[in-house]
Order: C-alpha cells, then structure tokens, then sequence
C-alpha cells in the first residue's frame, strides 16, 4: 500500500508547487490584457463588498426582476414579511398524554 502512496504523494506535491509557481508568474506578468483583467476582478470585488442587495452595477430592469422572483418564491413558499429564512425553524412538539396502565387486571 505504501508503495502505491509515495509515487501519488510525490505526483500531488509536484501538482501543488506547479499551481504556486503560475500563480506567482501570473500575478509578476507584464502582459496589459492579463493585468486589465486582474484590475477588474479587483474592482469588481470592491463593489461587490459595498452593494446593498447583492447586485453590482443592478439596472432599473434587473432590479425589478429580483424583485418580482423574490415576491414570487415568498409566495410559493409561504413567506411572510418580517420571516427570517436564514434561521433554522423551531418545532414544538408537546408530550401526548398516556393513559396509566392499571397493574391489577
């Protein structure tokens, strides 16, 4: 078994140390397109961080449409203004009542 495992760790770690070296060579390119990208990622990811409803850059359209899916799933599924959906459901389920089993019959 150990003889199987030395060539595939040594396979993985070759894997892993390729994946460290492009990335590197990547972020130190000179190349314009690759850098454009990369700023834009970049911007992209700070507007994301201050969007209000999850939406970059929402067209008055698209805004709309999130809003109508939204409306439309509350339906579906029963959601009331106010419900909180990330919160996991709390059931209640009370004890029955048993009736006592008389010993003596």
């Amino acid at each position: 078994m150990s003889q199987l495992a030395r060539p595939l760790r040594q396979a993985l770690a070759s894997v892993r140390l390729g994946r460290q070296i492009n990335t590197a060579a990547a972020l130190q390119s000179n190349d314009p397109i690759q850098k454009l990208f990369v700023d834009k990622l970049r911007q992209y990811g700070e507007k994301s961080k201050s969007a209000k409803d999850g939406l970059v850059d929402p067209t008055p359209q698209l805004q709309a449409e999130m809003k109508n899916e939204l409306e439309r799933i509350a339906r579906v599924y029963g959601i009331k203004a106010g419900d909180d959906v990330t919160k996991f459901p709390q059931f209640n389920f009370p004890e029955p009542t048993i009736d006592p089993i008389s010993a003596k019959q």
